[in-house]
């Protein structure tokens, strides 16, 4: 019985769901640091391995080649979020919120190298694999904001925080899905640049203390949600041509 790609797809974000919670009471039993790795976030790289083993039409090569291009792109995937991350910082000192610089742990390159393999699990799964095959069947604008939805309900760990809360973050996750769209546009679905990206974003939102604030989170996150939205919408109406085209890139 021939299966659809839809199907397999679901079974895809299935998988990256279910390991994401085998990975982390893996990693509670062990007792690993998330300072040192994030298993969990090594979910979608797995989902992808198991995926194209059952379904082997559907193998894509990740690509980790580097050439002028990819240099250029990958210094803009880490100093786009650098930017981003100080603007939220700034906006959020001039409405009073308690934000603050810490740097304490920036100079320690295991945390870095660990933030970045994490970074890279996820990018495996979410833009080495689903993303290429969306962008198959579905325009890039489509595909990027089904990435963004998806990846923003993976964070299991935000629910918690209510219904609101989760809006603002998966409408952030749908800008960063958008930029990392146009970043990875020439490279063949660079992992290098995508997860250069991811990783400038979970370090720079720890440095600039954005990530989890209690006593201001929706406001934070409100004011994220609207930075980010800003150039995800410019990037999407200067190249609109690029955004509605399907790939072309895996046959």
């Amino acid at each position: 019985m021939k299966i659809n790609m839809n199907w397999k797809l679901t079974l895809f974000v299935f998988l990256a769901f279910i390991l994401t919670f085998g990975l982390s009471f893996l990693q509670q039993y062990l007792c690993i640091d998330y300072k040192t790795i994030s298993m969990p976030q090594l979910a979608p790289a797995f989902a992808y391995i198991i995926t194209v083993i059952i379904f082997k039409d559907l193998f894509i090569s990740i690509n980790i080649r580097i050439n002028k291009m990819i240099i250029i792109k990958a210094f803009f995937a880490v100093i786009i979020p650098l930017f981003m991350s100080f603007i939220i910082f700034i906006i959020s000192k001039l409405f009073k919120m308690d934000t603050k610089i810490d740097t304490s742990w920036l100079p320690l390159v295991g945390i870095l190298f660990g933030k970045f393999i994490s970074a890279t699990g996820e990018e495996i799964g979410w833009r080495g694999f689903f993303q290429p095959l969306l962008d198959k069947k579905y325009p890039k604008i489509i595909s990027s904001v089904i990435v963004g939805i998806i990846w923003g309900l993976w964070h299991r760990n935000n629910y918690h925080f209510g219904l609101l809360f989760m809006c603002l973050f998966i409408l952030t996750t749908i800008s960063f899905s958008i930029i990392i769209e146009y970043l990875l546009k020439n490279t063949q679905y660079s992992i290098i640049i995508s997860s250069l990206f991811h990783t400038s974003i979970n370090i720079f939102a720890g440095v600039f203390d954005l990530v989890i604030m209690e006593n201001y989170l929706i406001g934070i996150w409100l004011i994220m949600c609207i930075v980010w939205a800003i150039p995800a919408i410019i990037v999407v109406l200067c190249e609109r041509e690029y955004f509605l085209k399907y790939s072309t890139e895996y046959k």
